[in-house]
């Protein structure tokens, strides 16, 4: 959790903003209703901070995976299904 925590102090405006996003699980990406997205939109959020932000977030999730047996499980069901899914593209443009 200290990740987190220092994720949160050093993106808070960031933070602030997912607070306001319509859906609590919102990825900030397509979501109708996010305000990371508005702010992108308008200015308010410069788009290369929001990126730091997001390799942070990855970085942190990597590092808590190695120690987590259950993100490392989650993050394998998700890799799997990627692959399926890329599979299937591939068998049906041939």
């Amino acid at each position: 959790m200290e990740g987190e925590d220092a994720l949160g102090n050093l993106f808070e405006d960031i933070e602030d903003l997912a607070l306001v996003c319509r859906f609590t699980d919102c990825a900030h990406v397509t979501e109708p209703g996010c305000a990371v997205k508005d702010a992108l939109a308008d200015g308010s959020l410069d788009a290369g901070r929001f990126q730091s932000y997001r390799k942070l977030q990855r970085e942190l999730r990597a590092v808590a995976a190695k120690t987590d047996v259950r993100i490392r499980i989650e993050e394998r069901k998700k890799w799997k299904q990627i692959t399926m899914a890329a599979r299937v593209g591939r068998v049906r443009d041939a």
